[in-house]
């Protein structure tokens, strides 16, 4: 009964040696390196107030999203530059 259950592990050649190790950076797609645009109120009926609370928004929304891409492109340099 043993033998049965042993001769399953059993592939009948000598087991592989590995030799060379590959690393693979995974990158995400350039899609994700853009930034959902901000949407534009109807200039018409915009106080001086709700301009000025759109031009801090996308100025803040412009700096965030450029840190975060930068940050993303950097990893993946250093990553890269790892696994060589």
């Amino acid at each position: 009964m043993i033998g049965i259950l042993l001769s399953g592990c059993q592939t009948g050649g000598s087991p592989g040696v590995v030799t060379k190790l590959k690393f693979v950076v995974a990158e995400p797609p350039a899609s994700f390196y853009k930034c959902p645009p901000i949407p534009i109120p109807n200039p018409a009926r915009l106080t001086n107030k709700q301009v000025n609370d759109y031009i801090a928004a996308a100025y803040t929304a412009n700096k965030t999203c450029r840190i975060n891409m930068n940050s993303i492109k950097k990893f993946i340099a250093r990553a890269k530059s790892d696994a060589k």
